[in-house]
């Protein structure tokens, strides 16, 4: 008896019981290329991308802080957002323990993936000694608004000019992330959104209503 003698249950069995790894396998490969391009197509490009350090902001913050900037800093009809991601950590970022934090935010730095980072005062000051924020009073956008919220400027000695925006427990941003600690939020220097970024910390800034 050949295969074409066969009846079509009998067809579907043999196929099955000699061939049903290949077809497994193909199935998968399958699935996972519908998966990735499903995924891909459907992800919203970022218009801008924040990373907030902090051991008091939480990992479920990001949400609610990307869909309120993504509303009030995207013109509507663009297909963009803006990405905050919030990475919690304990003590000191320079803390042995937060050595994978580091390594995340300077592979982004270097990558130009990073346009606003937000974190405490101390670390904070950490990062602007060694030249990762740009000078908002040499940016006009920000010199403005830092005249009239002089307060919440933040000057990082020995270097000169400001070089972050105090995030206060009354601002939209803590309202947002749900907490009553004070951050700093300062516009990185290779970002490659320098212009939304700045946008996006005095947004952030502004005392919540």
């Amino acid at each position: 008896m050949t295969f074409a003698d066969l009846t079509f249950r009998e067809k579907v069995e043999y196929i099955w019981m000699y061939y049903k790894y290949h077809i497994l396998i193909g199935l998968m490969i399958l699935i996972g290329v519908v998966y990735t391009v499903v995924t891909v197509t459907a992800r919203v490009p970022a218009a801008l991308n924040v990373l907030v350090i902090s051991g008091s902001v939480p990992a479920t913050a990001s949400d609610p802080l990307s869909r309120a900037a993504t509303a009030a800093l995207i013109p509507p009809g663009r297909r963009a957002a803006v990405e905050v991601q919030c990475l919690p950590v304990a003590g000191r970022l320079t803390d042995p323990e937060n050595y994978a934090a580091v390594m995340k935010l300077m592979a982004m730095v270097a990558a130009h993936d990073v346009d606003v980072v937000v974190t405490d005062r101390q670390d904070f000051a950490q990062l602007a000694k060694q030249g990762m924020f740009v000078d908002l009073n040499a940016r006009d956008q920000a010199s403005a608004w830092l005249r009239q919220h002089p307060d919440d400027a933040v000057h990082v000695p020995p270097l000169a000019g400001t070089t972050g925006i105090v995030m206060t427990p009354r601002s939209r941003f803590a309202r947002l992330a749900g907490v009553r600690t004070e951050e700093v939020a300062g516009v990185v220097q290779n970002g490659p959104h320098g212009e939304l970024a700045i946008r996006f910390a005095l947004w952030a800034a502004e005392t919540a209503e």
